[in-house]
């Protein structure tokens, strides 16, 4: 198998493709994603020759750039005719994301397979855009299976990488209670001050690992305190020994807190598809979900000490979460092809 992975813009799109990657074992595999995207060095980190094309975003509310998209995603689907006549993938595999569109489109074209994999229970653009020329979807969840009726479609779960599944034989118990703060691969503004606000009480009861995101951080001189801009390698382990989590609804990290059994403050993004994966977690009682808009420093630090005072509870969240987000859908897939 020559395997071509395409996705990125965010971390989103990219996390359970690499998770496929470690189950399928190609004999060659490569990726194409955004220029300058937060995506490239966790891919070239994994050793996986790494293209950019360029593409255009159809973004829902008014900007200019939305003028020049479709000017955008021609000459992306032009650049990746040329890449994968010279590359030769005999399949083609799409987590969504913008930069997805015109790689698919060119794959089609060129009558290679094409996969897509529809990570969120809501259904986005890029995937809708992409449906009719692939071969078949896989979903995480039923509900998702629903926007795509006229296409073959298959349910495998979630999706965890090989790194996670080793940091959770090997995970480590802290001296004082952890906080992992995650706010995707760039980093969220709504968390970042979120946990300014409340930073100075929270360092005297857990110890506080931070995710900024690139260009968000700001030095705060305190004991308990370390922030990174940016996690690689490093993330599979502090999440592993953490033993509460705040992070937003993206479907990679969900994936990854369920495998590991997780206690999760769940924070989506306001006004995006991660609503609706929350809403299963919070329906299901996996997760403390909260509302950005209506979540103050004082509510958030009265959650955590609950959790903290309340191990059983904890426990009970990560059993839960892990219940209703299998993680093997890389397995499935790799038994369908």
């Amino acid at each position: 198998m020559r395997l071509l992975l395409t996705g990125g813009g965010t971390l989103g799109s990219v996390t359970p493709l690499l998770a496929l990657y470690d189950t399928l074992h190609p004999e060659a595999v490569f990726w194409i994603g955004t220029k300058h995207g937060v995506e490239e060095e966790l891919i070239r980190a994994s050793s996986i020759p790494f293209y950019s094309i360029v593409s255009g975003k159809f973004r829902r509310y008014w900007d200019v750039r939305t003028i020049i998209a479709p000017f955008a995603v021609c000459i992306g689907f032009l650049q990746a005719l040329f890449l994968l006549i010279r590359l030769r993938p005999t399949h083609v595999f799409s987590a969504g994301g913008y930069v997805a569109v015109p790689v698919v489109w060119a794959a089609w074209a060129l009558r290679i397979p094409v996969y897509a994999i529809q990570l969120d229970r809501q259904s986005g653009l890029a995937n809708r855009l992409i449906a009719p020329f692939v071969k078949c979807i896989f979903t995480v969840f039923q509900e998702s299976a629903n926007h795509f009726k006229k296409r073959p479609v298959q349910v495998v779960g979630s999706f965890v990488r090989q790194s996670f599944i080793q940091a959770a034989n090997n995970a480590q118990k802290n001296d004082r209670p952890t906080l992992l703060i995650i706010g995707g691969g760039t980093g969220a503004d709504g968390l970042n001050a979120l946990v300014r606000d409340a930073l100075v009480p929270l360092v005297k009861i857990c110890n506080v690992v931070h995710l900024t995101g690139r260009g968000k951080h700001r030095a705060f001189a305190l004991p308990n305190y370390t922030a990174y801009e940016f996690l690689g390698d490093e993330l599979p382990s502090l999440m592993a020994s953490a033993d509460i989590v705040i992070s937003r609804a993206g479907m990679g990290t969900l994936s990854e807190l369920a495998y590991l059994k997780k206690a999760a403050i769940v924070i989506p993004l306001p006004e995006s598809p991660q609503a609706a994966n929350a809403g299963v977690l919070a329906a299901a009682g996996a997760a403390v979900v909260r509302s950005q808009q209506e979540y103050t420093p004082t509510q958030c630090l009265s959650d955590i000490q609950k959790l903290l005072d309340h191990p059983e509870q904890r426990k009970q969240l990560g059993d839960r979460l892990h219940t209703i987000l299998p993680t093997d859908g890389a397995e499935k897939i790799k038994n369908s092809l």
